[in-house]
């Protein structure tokens, strides 16, 4: 099968992010407007860098837009601002990327907000959230149908969560994301039920997405050698993600709010049919001397309530016949360097090789159609 010259298939990206700049954080008139993102050019650590005031780690845009340039080039020589794609923050650069890789929507998600959700200062933060979130609803009014900007949601309160929340849904947000830790207690606690609750009933699916945990971007990995260390911290980044899911399943939150939908993003999937194998064996084993009910079995919750998004995870494929095919979603995750741009098709025929086109279909845009509400 030559996958490079089959028939273009219809793509929803249920992962794709902008590129933050300065100008993005710059609308607020509260006490941080003068140590809001700023952007700078450090030749030694890459070039084009954004600064966010409290976060120590420095922001190179040469490793976070990385669109159209070889993994072997990254951050080969330092990358000015002027170089970086530019569909990565202009929506009319955006919509020609779309259709060169025929993609009919995108799922949007921040980049430096990820790493924000993880600000100590939760002021700060929340600050930085609703400027971020007036510029996304603005970049997505440029073509709402395909351009799908995922606001970021503040809960010091449950009742400023809400309110972000309702605020999101009139913007005509599609769904919403959450920091991967919360403030107080966490998110399977019961106090947090007005929040799923308004969720649900608002049909507005809740993202996690990955290094937006404070367990993703654990510095300390194990052996001596720190090139070594750093790529040991790549397989930390999904944990967090997974045990959100866990979390979620245990604590109770889909018994009690069953029509609610999470979307762990960017987290791959070939790991689920083991993940899931382990949750029910916990369970069963230990869930009658804990005295834990939550009504169904793990698994079930997590075919009917989780969807996964992933890019050219192969694994995934190998793996289908413990997958629920109605819950997976194909991403691009442009422009960032573990996304498929400009080879997106070829990524996903390569993927769905030994697919029916039925559930090729279904990952490569109708479960997101679905679930975001996209008319295709």
């Amino acid at each position: 099968m030559n996958i490079e010259n089959t028939t273009p298939i219809k793509v929803i990206s249920a992962d794709s992010h902008v590129a933050e700049r300065e100008f993005v954080f710059a609308d607020t008139t509260s006490k941080y407007r003068e140590s809001m993102p700023f952007e700078i050019y450090n030749e030694r650590h890459g070039g084009a860098i954004l600064v966010v005031p409290g976060i120590e780690q420095q922001l190179p845009m040469a490793l976070l837009c990385t669109a159209g340039r070889p993994s072997s080039e990254i951050i080969k020589k330092p990358v000015g601002w002027h170089e970086l794609h530019p569909g990565a923050i202009d929506p009319k650069a955006r919509l020609k990327v779309q259709d060169q890789e025929n993609v009919l929507a995108e799922v949007i998600f921040p980049s430096v907000g990820m790493l924000i959700c993880n600000h100590p200062d939760m002021d700060y933060r929340k600050v930085c959230f609703e400027a971020y979130n007036r510029w996304i609803f603005e970049f997505s009014s440029h073509s709402p149908e395909r351009l799908l900007g995922v606001p970021l949601i503040s809960i010091r309160t449950i009742a400023e969560g809400l309110n972000a929340i309702q605020h999101a849904k009139d913007n005509g947000a599609r769904a919403v994301m959450f920091p991967g830790n919360a403030v107080f207690d966490d998110y399977d606690h019961v106090n947090y039920d007005p929040i799923w609750e308004l969720c649900a009933a608002l049909n507005l699916p809740v993202c996690f997405h990955i290094l937006a945990s404070s367990s993703d971007l654990a510095s300390s990995t194990r052996g001596s050698n720190p090139k070594a260390g750093a790529m040991v911290r790549q397989l930390h980044i999904l944990r967090g993600n997974q045990d959100i899911m866990a979390m979620l399943i245990f604590g109770g939150v889909f018994t009690r709010h069953p029509t609610l939908k999470v979307v762990c993003v960017e987290a791959d999937g070939g790991w689920v049919p083991h993940f899931l194998w382990r949750l029910n064996h916990a369970y069963e084993i230990h869930r009658h001397y804990l005295g834990l009910d939550i009504g169904k079995g793990p698994s079930e919750y997590f075919f009917d309530n989780i969807y996964l998004t992933f890019q050219d995870d192969l694994s995934v494929a190998l793996t289908m016949e413990g997958q629920n095919p109605n819950r997976l979603m194909f991403a691009t995750d442009f422009p960032h360097a573990d996304g498929t741009f400009p080879h997106s098709q070829s990524a996903l025929n390569k993927l769905c090789t030994n697919m029916s086109l039925e559930v090729k279909e279904k990952i490569a845009y109708k479960n997101a159609a679905e679930l975001f509400s996209i008319v295709c």
